[in-house]
């Protein structure tokens, strides 16, 4: 076997979970939404542009603080008594709603892998709109803060505009272990935070289950190693969706780093032109990015990003006008 099979192999057995996802809004309610994310050019991702380095430290952070929320695993019968309680309010308000129905029949799944739920969903959510920080009512009926970010959850199931750099690992003969590699990674990095100053979603390591976390602020070194290679140490500071209460509210922090060394050439100016690059144990010995390294990264849409829910019964547009545009 491998070493890089025999590495897979251990730590599918040590986790214990992650969480991944196993129509269209019309009308005004997400225009706003959008001036929170700085304003940058048309859509792009970096591609087979050069990365050019300079050696030494650097730092960016996004405006946008993204809120931690309970990810919702797909076996987690509560959501129920949330989509209930929507059902009661829009049926005071005249509106037939059969959302726990939908849910409990078509989307709630017993036999759904213990890593399954919607941390894809909350990450998008936690980025895209404010946090719910106190019980509301709507509709007659008195929402918890937890309630609140649950129909947020759910209303973030789908958007438009996300753009992957990698390829999610699936564990079989097409799937990379090594991938992302350390150049798409940093230069994703350069460009989403770093020059754009915007957020994105991160799966943090590189097995098959799904982990997807939002992040806002960076830190890396970079390190002159010998001719022609330079190491770089990484901090990623996330938002953590394992919450201690559902009506948590705040930013629990989750931080994350990636050691990789880049083989290239040094510039007249001093600076370094990245050729490739290979995930390394950090020399300090903490931080070992040959086993634990990002998976894949996923870019936040700037606008028209069109967010929807999976279940039928619930209309994004209203429960965002509900709980933070004010309706």
């Amino acid at each position: 076997m491998r070493w890089a099979e025999w590495i897979l192999g251990v730590l599918i057995c040590l986790w214990m979970a992650a969480c991944g996802s196993g129509g269209g809004v019309e009308g005004d309610e997400f225009q706003g939404l959008s001036e929170a994310f700085p304003e940058v050019p048309a859509e792009t991702l970096p591609g087979a542009d050069s990365l050019v380095l300079q050696a030494g430290p650097d730092s960016a952070e996004s405006p946008i603080k993204p809120w931690s929320g309970w990810w919702w695993p797909s076996r987690d019968r509560r959501i129920l008594k949330v989509l209930e309680k929507w059902d009661r309010a829009r049926t005071k308000g005249g509106h037939e709603s059969h959302a726990m129905a939908f849910e409990e029949k078509e989307l709630i799944s017993e036999s759904a892998l213990t890593w399954e739920g919607h941390c894809d969903a909350w990450a998008m959510a936690s980025l895209s709109v404010p946090e719910p920080r106190v019980p509301l009512r709507w509709g007659g009926e008195l929402f918890s803060v937890g309630e609140q970010k649950a129909l947020l959850v759910k209303s973030f199931e789908r958007v438009d505009g996300k753009k992957i750099v990698g390829h999610p690992f699936r564990g079989d003969a097409r799937s990379d272990y090594a991938d992302i590699s350390p150049v798409e990674f940093h230069r994703f990095l350069m460009s989403e935070l770093f020059e754009k100053r915007r957020p994105f979603v991160l799966d943090k390591d590189p097995g098959i289950p799904v982990w997807n976390t939002p992040i806002w602020r960076a830190e890396f070194e970079i390190f002159p190693e010998s001719s022609g290679r330079w190491r770089v140490m990484t901090w990623l500071w996330g938002a953590d969706p394992w919450v201690d209460s559902l009506d948590q509210t705040g930013t629990k922090t989750v931080l994350l780093g990636y050691a990789y060394e880049f083989s290239g050439r040094e510039l007249s100016n001093g600076k370094f032109e990245v050729f490739d690059g290979e995930w390394i144990l950090d020399p300090s010995g903490v931080v070992d990015s040959r086993v634990d390294h990002p998976d894949f990264a996923v870019s936040i849409p700037v606008s028209d990003y069109n967010p929807k829910s999976r279940n039928d019964w619930l209309d994004s547009a209203e429960i965002v006008k509900a709980f933070v545009t004010g309706g």
